[in-house]
């Protein structure tokens, strides 16, 4: 069994893949928070600092103005160079891994800031795959692996001989 894709299947799959731009709480912000914020503000009131609850769409309404990144003080700290301003504060050695990571935090922001409940509580929803997206000798699996590749600018790997 054969499980290639010809090179020339990859060029028909690509072009028909639209790529999401709307940044998803659970699998771009709410990693980044939890590893750099959630242990002075989240959901431990013992650790809690200043009041403010980042893991709750309520509490970061205090931080955070949706559709708003300019006004909003969440994003003001992460950007900021000032030593006594800057989140997370150097004390904590912590820090955002990229500027990509500020980046996708304005973006959600700039998006409405919306929160989702926590995955394992959300019921999954079957893909639908565009009519034709899928290139001859591709299957399914193909697709939802070209649609990643593609918002990478990568390329699937040749075929194994």
């Amino acid at each position: 069994m054969n499980f290639s894709i010809p090179i020339v299947s990859v060029v028909f799959l690509l072009p028909a893949i639209a790529i999401a731009e709307n940044v998803s709480f659970n699998c771009d912000i709410r990693p980044v928070l939890s590893e750099n914020c959630y242990y002075c503000y989240g959901f431990d009131a013992e650790h809690r600092q200043a009041d403010l609850q980042l893991d709750t769409a309520e509490g970061s309404l205090q931080a955070i103005e949706p559709g708003s990144p300019a006004d909003s003080e969440l994003l003001r700290r992460i950007l900021s160079t000032d030593a006594d301003e800057i989140m997370p504060p150097p004390s904590s050695h912590k820090q955002l891994s990229s500027p990509a990571q500020a980046e996708l935090i304005k973006k959600w922001i700039e998006q409405g800031a919306e929160h989702e409940g926590h995955w394992a509580y959300i019921a999954p929803v079957k893909s639908i795959i565009p009519a034709g997206a899928i290139a001859e000798g591709a299957n399914a699996i193909d697709y939802f692996i070209g649609k990643e590749l593609y918002k990478k600018s990568l390329d699937f790997s040749p075929p194994a001989e």
